[in-house]
């Protein structure tokens, strides 16, 4: 019995929340009271509204194409910024791409030797005086081709490896002095 008093009293308290609830939505929805002022000044002024709702209406500081303006110059703008981009990025590719090849360029230039004797004096790379004879030409020959041809260092560095350039150097002027001398 007293769950069923219960049960109807909830229902009964749920009615009536229900119940207010909807007069205060209809007195939300007729909160607009017209004392006659709007609807005249509608029926005055019908053809003026009907013409602004219609859209065929320019606006007094200019049409509203306006936001099609704005739109067609932030496309330019957007382009604009993409095209110097890829104009950026073509251009520091392109010096990288010279500089790359600038650093092969200087790897393959082949190095000047200065060297402490005449190059064009044979007497002076085989280190020996001149109207020196046959045997001491000889000697002084295997003796520096000992010291430096690049076979007889084989653990060497490259920069020991250019040695190649003097072991020309002293089979060119040994071949000089030994046709000199016959």
């Amino acid at each position: 019995w007293m769950d069923n008093r219960t049960a109807t009293a909830d229902w009964e308290r749920q009615r009536e929340n229900e119940a207010r609830m909807e007069e205060e939505d209809m007195r939300f929805r007729n909160d607009f009271t017209d004392r006659g002022n709007a609807r005249s000044y509608f029926f005055r002024n019908k053809a003026r509204i009907l013409y602004h709702l219609g859209g065929s209406y320019e606006h007094e500081e200019g049409g509203f194409d306006w936001y099609k303006e704005w739109e067609e110059w932030a496309n330019q703008q957007w382009r604009r910024q993409q095209q110097q981009q890829q104009q950026s990025t073509y251009q520091q590719q392109q010096r990288q791409t010279n500089q790359q090849y600038q650093r092969k360029q200087q790897g393959q230039k082949k190095q000047e030797f200065h060297w402490d004797f005449d190059v064009n004096d044979p007497y002076a790379v085989l280190g020996i005086q001149r109207g020196a004879s046959r045997q001491e030409i000889s000697a002084a020959f295997r003796k520096q081709m000992l010291k430096y041809h690049p076979d007889t260092q084989p653990d060497a560095s490259d920069a020991q490896k250019l040695r190649v350039e003097r072991s020309k150097l002293i089979t060119e002027a040994y071949q000089k002095l030994k046709k000199a001398t016959k």
